[in-house]
């Protein structure tokens, strides 16, 4: 006689008593019986990927940190090496709008830190116009910038007018870029911020951007320190 090797047939009552892998959400198979699940609910905005790719902001980040030391490290070097075996060396004298100029850089940071320190959703307005104001700033360093080349140009000192003036404008200019480069990185932090209610500041790179606002600031600091040694008058 054949034996048969299928199982029994399980009772009714132990089918009943088999747990359903449903987790309340529709995705472990299961019952979708949970009314507040919706998988076509598209009400609330979605934050894009700026507001969470944190590794990709620090890295890369980091990377144009180092890269702007060296490049400063290696134009200071010039600039002293120039400035020593010159032999008409014509200092130039800085125009008061300069200060100014670092007075608002300056203050952008300040504008920044407390946007960074504005960490809870409750408060995310206020780090919005924070973020804004720091952007504004940036901008207007920037203007402060070009006005400064102006008021020298008027002055004479061109880019070709010496050595003095010549480092003046590829410093200067080269650290303008930085601060450019440091606009781009807030803006995108500033527009999530902005119109994503569900944003949550500490799940934003504003943190990242800070830290490089703030090197960009320490950085003009070096740089002014650097002039006043070798260009200033």
């Amino acid at each position: 006689m054949a034996t048969s090797l299928l199982p029994p047939p399980m009772p009714s009552s132990a089918v009943d008593k088999v747990p359903h892998a449903n987790n309340e959400n529709g995705t472990g198979g299961g019952r979708f019986d949970n009314p507040r699940y919706d998988p076509n609910d598209d009400s609330q905005p979605k934050l894009p990927p700026s507001a969470v790719s944190l590794g990709l902001y620090r890295a890369a980040l980091l990377i144009a940190e180092i890269w702007i030391l060296a490049l400063f490290a290696t134009l200071a070097i010039v600039l002293e090496s120039a400035r020593t075996h010159s032999k008409h060396w014509s200092a130039l004298s800085f125009p008061p709008l300069l200060y100014v100029d670092t007075a608002m850089l300056l203050l952008s940071s300040v504008t920044i830190e407390f946007a960074r320190l504005s960490g809870s959703p409750e408060v995310r307005q206020r780090c919005a116009r924070l973020l804004v104001a720091t952007v504004l700033l940036g901008l207007a360093f920037l203007g402060g910038q070009m006005a400064v080349w102006q008021e020298l140009s008027l002055r004479g000192f061109h880019l070709a007018s010496g050595g003095a003036s010549f480092f003046f404008y590829l410093i200067t200019g080269s650290h303008a870029l930085t601060v450019l480069g440091a606009i781009a990185a807030l803006l995108p932090v500033a527009v999530v911020v902005s119109r994503f209610e569900r944003a949550n500041v500490r799940q934003t790179p504003i943190g990242i951007v800070a830290l490089y606002w703030h090197f960009v600031s320490g950085l003009w600091l070096c740089v002014l320190a650097l002039l006043f040694a070798t260009v200033q008058r």
